[in-house]
C-alpha cells in the first residue's frame, strides 16, 4: 500500500517517495519506491548491518528533502533511532499501522473466537502479537509526536490515551488502469473456481476453509486453487480467473487481497467483526460475511447461484471504486498533510 500511495501522490502533482525495507513476495513497487530488500530472516549479521545502514543513509537524505513523514510499520533500527531521527528533523509525522504491529489479541478474540483459538495453535503472528508489544510500539510513537492515519479495523487497537487525535482513512489498494475486467474462464470449463491465497494459513483460517472445500468437492463441481508465498502478479491473474474469493475467516476484517479481488469483479468472503463496522467499514460493503461456522452455507448459496455471484461481484467492483481508489484516498491524505504544514 505504501507503494502504490507513492504512486497516487505523484500523480496528484506532489513529489512522494517510498521507502521498502523488508523483501516480501507480496509486495509492489514502482518508479517511486526505493527497495532496500533486505532479507530479514538472514542469519548473517553482517549483511543485515549493511542493509540497516544502506536504510539509515536512505532516510536521512530524505528526510533532508521531504516536508512531511509517513511512517508504516514499526521502527527498523535499534532503539528506534529512525524515529528519533525524525523526530529531531522536526517534520509534521504521521504513523499508519496495519495489521501485527499493533493488534491486540485480547481485543480481536470479543467478537473473534476464531482467532483465539489459531492464536493459540499455530497462528504465525504470536511472536510479535501482544498487548505489551503494541503498548509499547504506540508508547514510543506518541512519545515522539507521531499522528495515527488508521484504517477502521486499526482504530480498535489504538490506546485512547496515548492518541487523542486519529485520521481515519481506507486502504489505497485499486488502480482503475491495473484492474480489468475480463472473462477469462477456460473454454468448456464448467467447474466453480474458487481461490483462496493466504500469506499466513493460520491467520487466515485456512485449516477451517479446506475441510469445508473437501466436503463441497462431493456435492459440487469444483477447482480449488490455493496460493501461499508465490509473487503477488501469479496471485492477481488467478483473481482473474476464479469465480469466487475467500479471503479470511478468523482476523475480523478485509485488506487488499479482498480489495484486489473485488477490482475484478469477484465475489469475496471474508469473516468481518461487528466493531469494525461501527469503526467505519460502509454499510454498503458487499463482502459476504462468514465465519467458520457458516462458511458452508455461504459458498453453497454462492455456488448454486451464479446470478448471485455476477451481482456481488458487480456490487464489489463499485465499492472499491468509490472507497478505496488510490488517487481518491490519497486525496484525503494531501489534506491531511497540508493541515499539519499550515
Amino acid at each position: 500500500m505504501p507503494a502504490i500511495t507513492a504512486k497516487a501522490l505523484n500523480q496528484l502533482g506532489h513529489d512522494a517517495v517510498c521507502i521498502d525495507f523488508a523483501k516480501h513476495p507480496y509486495k509492489e513497487s514502482n518508479q517511486f519506491v526505493i527497495d532496500i530488500d533486505c532479507d530479514q530472516s538472514s542469519k548473517n549479521v553482517l549483511k543485515i548491518v549493511y542493509y540497516k545502514l544502506k536504510f539509515l543513509f536512505v532516510l536521512i537524505k530524505l528526510l533532508l528533502w521531504c516536508d512531511v513523514v509517513h511512517w508504516t510499520w514499526r521502527s527498523i533500527l535499534p532503539f528506534g533511532f529512525d524515529l528519533y531521527l525524525v523526530k529531531w528533523f522536526g517534520k509534521p509525522r504521521f504513523i499508519e499501522w496495519v495489521g501485527s504491529d499493533i493488534r491486540i489479541p485480547e481485543v480481536t478474540k470479543i467478537e473473534s473466537p476464531w482467532y483465539w483459538e489459531a492464536y493459540n495453535n499455530g497462528y504465525e503472528y504470536k511472536h510479535i502479537e501482544s498487548y505489551q508489544q503494541s503498548k509499547s510500539t504506540q508508547n514510543i510513537f506518541s512519545k515522539l509526536g507521531f499522528v495515527p492515519i488508521l484504517t477502521p479495523e486499526m482504530q480498535l487497537f489504538v490506546l485512547p490515551d496515548l492518541f487523542p487525535v486519529i485520521h481515519p482513512i481506507f486502504y489505497r489498494c485499486f488502480e482503475k488502469e491495473k484492474y480489468l475486467i475480463s472473462e477469462n474462464k477456460p473454454f468448456g470449463s464448467t467447474k466453480i473456481r474458487i481461490l483462496h491465497s493466504p500469506s499466513a494459513k493460520f491467520a487466515k483460517g485456512s485449516n477451517y476453509i479446506l475441510p469445508v472445500i473437501d466436503e463441497l468437492s462431493k456435492l459440487y463441481q469444483i477447482e480449488f486453487v490455493i496460493q501461499n508465498k508465490v509473487p503477488r502478479y501469479e496471485v492477481l491473474m488467478a483473481m482473474q480467473n476464479c469465480d469466487i474469493y475467500i479471503d479470511q475467516i478468523v482476523l475480523g476484517s478485509y485488506a487488499s487481497a479482498a480489495i484486489e479481488a473485488m477490482a475484478f469483479s469477484k465475489p469475496v468472503i471474508a469473516y468481518i467483526m461487528p466493531r469494525v463496522f461501527e469503526k467505519g467499514i460502509p454499510i454498503d460493503c458487499p463482502i459476504i460475511n462468514a465465519n467458520p461456522y457458516c462458511l458452508k452455507a455461504k459458498l453453497i448459496e454462492l455456488i448454486e447461484k451464479k446470478e448471485l455471484r455476477e451481482r456481488i461481484g458487480n456490487e464489489g467492483r463499485i465499492y472499491v471504486e468509490k472507497y478505496h481508489d488510490a488517487l481518491i484516498e490519497s486525496q484525503k491524505l494531501l489534506n491531511i498533510y497540508n493541515n499539519s504544514l499550515s
